[in-house]
């Protein structure tokens, strides 16, 4: 009953967005959601979940700080309460990459407040190249390359912040010279680099054009895209020309938009991702339990829908791991002796990891089982054709052959 009655409380949340008309309501009535779960997930009941709700808590919390009518500065320093909370259960080793994802928005949320009166601008900014650093290095062992593209960007955007003290900040960090990619553009490449880019968003016409230009901007380029063409639009405006400053307002409006959403989607694919590595450890712990694994994937697909590729795209390691977790219930339908269904779950695992030989050699083990042996000798030929030297392809061809 406790976590139908939080997952009731969490569903509530994130339909606020269309229930509610203005941001700051919105923003409002999803905090209170949040606060709300946080009566059924406790450090005690449900340790990660817990500490998922405190990172979301932290993400609206900064989101609120951007508004007119709110405390900016209390709201920034509850967001940060609520990231170092969501930090004592969100560890390397319990959820690295939740903790990844924690010292990624700890990034965003150090560099707003270096910029704040009456905080240590250096401390911070070193606050903030400190997490963005760790949760590179995480996202980079755990190959998540979307996820490592995205705080890249994040890091270059906190390098040019930085200025000319990023040298004295980054020995600070003592972790060796900074890497190749962590550079910014001279301050008069960047100007010609935006004025560039303000032409290109001129061109955009439609609301899918828009989305495409966003995919290609880098993420250092967002923020500094959007103000340049209002600072246009204002010169567009005083020069008696109203629909240009109309045209550049709409765009650095749609842009920011479009930054907000994918925010959300980040913050709801880690919820996704950490209920589907739940359902898998689970899953792992029972042996060949069917059912367990059939919940892990039914998980694992989520991770896919299209909610999340069309925003934020999926990386090749998300379906390897989903396909991995297919393969195990084919394992466990096999081994129970439900051939056809273990055939349909090694089906949907190459699908996902077509050149993944593995995969092709089981399907082949079970077609065989089943007697299937013209389908089994054409898988044979894929999987060999992938890894020509496995071990096993010998043991199958055998088999192939003396049960013809």
């Amino acid at each position: 009953m406790i976590h139908n009655s939080a997952g009731h409380v969490c569903r509530a949340a994130r339909q606020c967005a269309a229930a509610l008309g203005t941001r700051c309501a919105r923003l409002r009535q999803v905090l209170s959601a949040y606060d709300e779960a946080l009566r059924f997930y406790t450090p005690t009941s449900a340790p990660l979940a817990y500490a998922m709700t405190q990172n979301n808590r932290g993400a609206v919390l900064q989101a609120l700080a951007t508004l007119a009518e709110e405390d900016r500065a209390a709201r920034l320093r509850q967001a940060l309460s609520a990231y170092d909370e969501a930090l004592r259960f969100y560890t390397p080793t319990s959820a690295p990459l939740a903790y990844a994802m924690t010292q990624g928005n700890l990034l965003n949320l150090y560099q707003t407040l270096a910029g704040e009166p009456g905080e240590d601008r250096m401390s911070r900014l070193l606050d903030a190249l400190r997490a963005g650093w760790t949760a590179f290095r995480f996202f980079t062992a755990l190959q998540h390359s979307d996820f490592q593209q995205r705080v890249m960007h994040l890091l270059r955007g906190l390098r040019a912040a930085c200025g000319d003290d990023f040298d004295t900040l980054w020995a600070a960090l003592d972790v060796g010279p900074p890497p190749e990619w962590l550079s910014a553009p001279e301050e008069g490449e960047t100007s010609s680099l935006l004025s560039q880019l303000i032409q290109r968003l001129l061109a955009v016409s439609s609301g899918e054009e828009l989305l495409a230009f966003w995919r290609e901007l880098p993420a250092e380029l967002e923020e500094p895209l959007a103000a340049a063409a209002e600072e246009a639009a204002h010169q567009a405006r005083q020069a008696g020309d109203a629909a240009l400053a109309q045209a550049l307002r709409e765009r650095a409006a749609g842009l920011r938009a479009i930054r907000a959403a994918a925010d959300a989607a980040q913050s709801k694919i880690q919820q996704a991702w950490q209920h589907y590595i739940e359902l898998v450890e689970a899953a792992e712990a029972s042996g060949n339990d069917i059912a367990a694994w059939r919940a892990a994937v039914e998980a694992g697909e989520a991770l896919l829908a299209p909610e999340f590729t069309d925003t934020l795209g999926i990386g090749d390691a998300v379906r390897e791991h989903v396909a991995s977790t297919w393969n195990a219930l084919g394992n466990a339908l096999h081994d129970a002796g439900d051939g056809e269904a273990a055939v349909a779950a090694y089906d949907r695992a190459i699908a996902l990891q077509p050149d993944k030989a593995m995969l092709r050699r089981n399907r082949v083990a079970t077609l065989i089982d089943l007697g299937r042996r013209a389908e089994a000798a054409e898988e044979l030929a894929r999987a060999r054709a992938l890894e020509p030297d496995a071990a096993r392809l010998a043991e199958l061809e055998a088999r192939l052959r003396d049960e013809g």
